[in-house]
């Protein structure tokens, strides 16, 4: 072969690359599919009806997100759990084979709500259906107790007991939050009293605490027989996270109780502020659990205050103060928050990473460089483009160091960062083209499985070294490979002549 046919041979096989990376397939076998909302279909489903309420799909998009979610939503209920008597229930476990949890991150009280979105959303009554029989089955499952709580999981689902615990994720709080929200449609006086008995435990449990001369409660993480001392200010484990609930009971009942409790807790919150801006997860420890994600760290504990209904004194100063040392945090250079202070990584997720502090710095009105520099990371760093047979399917990497999978879900995932840019596009802090929505439905709709359910992590999905070369740098290459060509025909003419 003549070096000029190896030389146009190169640059046909260059020129057939794609920016795009290859969709990774879906694997034949994955432990990772879980129904519930933190990493599962729930919370797949979620961000899908948040995009429907949103009305920003073009119409083939809106079509296949309907059918898309309604098999979604179906999969989960058929996904419930078969007593030992093959009675099917609606309770689920964490994964097929696993122990129960209750509670929002892998159990039934985080599906109830979806159900409860998707009814909202489309006026399926079905829907509701699900939703009030998964809260009824939680609170069955704690019945012989006085008070229901909830250990954060179990082997026998009419047998809630071992740790019991309080928080958001897996615990009493988030089962309240997630019945209160039911009750806000139902007007169930009868789960009413269930909420307010399991709100009874909580405070029974609670610790006594003092801020600046005044009485009040603070939660422990988990009950214990004596105080360990375990009292967290984060959260979705801790105590900025019964903010929220507390002023949700308050607007069911009118009982200032509940409303004067949120605000003790933010006082304590206050009071537990660094001298830097930041708060540990856990005040009383010697470590130092500094976090920088929505899930354990501080940008959580700003997301309680922000809740707060009452202003006690120096609410407005903490949150200024924690928003500073946020953007403290800030690597301009890289344009990302890390992971871990200190660190120069990323993640993008919700509840793990600059999602979640994106979320947080714009419910705050913290219109900075900061936010909108985090924005255009997740928009151009974190999300990536990849081929189908059919279409053009919307990823993400977990963080900046471009693992090798994707994951899916919604607090740690994909589908959390496209929640949080809706928001943002739909508030104005950044303008995006809809086809990137498009996109995430189709690739919901790729990756979903023949049942109904999605994989959390796909893998590989990371581009080959090829794919990842910039387009730009692809066409200056292929322009030098067509100098190269012109002048070694050129050469070879001439020696021809001579």
């Amino acid at each position: 072969m003549s070096h000029l046919k190896i030389i146009i041979l190169i640059i046909l096989i260059s020129s057939t690359l794609h920016v795009q990376a290859q969709a990774p397939e879906l694997p034949e076998r994955d432990n990772h599919i879980y129904p519930g909302l933190y990493w599962g279909a729930a919370g797949m489903s979620k961000a899908m009806i948040q995009l429907l309420a949103a009305g920003v799909l073009s119409t083939q998009a809106e079509a296949e997100a309907n059918l898309t979610l309604q098999r979604g939503l179906d999969a989960i209920w058929h996904a419930r759990m078969e007593s030992y008597d093959g009675e099917i229930i609606p309770s689920w476990r964490k994964v097929d084979g696993g122990s129960i949890y209750p509670g929002l991150k892998y159990g039934a009280s985080g599906i109830a709500s979806v159900f409860l979105d998707a009814y909202q959303l489309t006026l399926n009554a079905t829907y509701l259906s699900w939703a009030n029989a998964s809260i009824y089955e939680v609170y069955n499952q704690a019945q012989h107790f006085e008070l229901p709580h909830w250990s954060y999981d179990y082997l026998f689902y009419r047998d809630a007991q071992g740790v019991y615990i309080t928080d958001l994720s897996y615990g009493s709080l988030g089962i309240v939050q997630s019945t209160l929200q039911l009750i806000n449609t139902t007007h169930d006086q009868f789960l009413l009293q269930k909420a307010l008995d399991a709100m009874t435990w909580l405070y029974n449990i609670s610790y006594p605490r003092e801020v600046n001369g005044e009485p009040g409660r603070i939660l422990p993480w988990y009950a214990a027989t004596k105080e360990l001392n375990i009292t967290y200010t984060s959260y979705t484990q801790g105590n900025a996270g019964a903010i929220p609930v507390l002023n949700a009971l308050y607007d069911i009942t009118g009982n200032s109780t509940w409303i004067n409790w949120a605000d003790f807790i933010g006082q304590w919150l206050i009071s537990k502020q660094r001298d830097d801006g930041s708060w540990k997860k856990s005040p009383g420890s010697e470590l130092e659990d500094v976090g920088l994600n929505f899930e354990e760290g501080v940008p959580g504990v700003i997301y309680g205050l922000l809740q707060l209904r009452t202003t006690p004194q120096g609410k407005q100063e903490a949150i200024d103060q924690g928003i500073a040392w946020l953007r403290d945090q800030f690597i301009s250079g890289k344009n990302i928050f890390p992971a871990v202070e200190g660190t120069t990584n990323a993640q993008y997720s919700l509840y793990r990473g600059m999602a979640g502090i994106s979320r947080v710095l714009r419910l705050a009105d913290s219109n900075t460089t900061e936010l909108a520099a985090s924005y255009n990371t997740l928009l151009n760093s974190a999300l990536y483009q990849s081929s189908s047979d059919t279409s053009t399917l919307l990823l993400a990497y977990p963080g900046s160091d471009h693992e090798d999978y994707v994951d899916l879900s919604y607090t740690h995932g994909l589908s959390g960062i496209i929640s949080e840019l809706l928001a943002a596009s739909q508030q104005g802090y950044i303008s995006i083209n809809s086809q990137l929505f498009d996109q995430y439905i189709h690739t919901m709709k790729y990756y979903q499985r023949p049942n109904g359910l999605w994989n959390r992590q796909i893998t590989p999905a990371k581009p080959n070294f090829f794919e990842r070369i910039p387009l730009q740098l692809k066409i200056i290459s292929g322009l030098s490979l067509m100098a190269i060509i012109v002048f070694v025909y050129r050469q070879r003419q001439q020696s021809q002549i001579i």
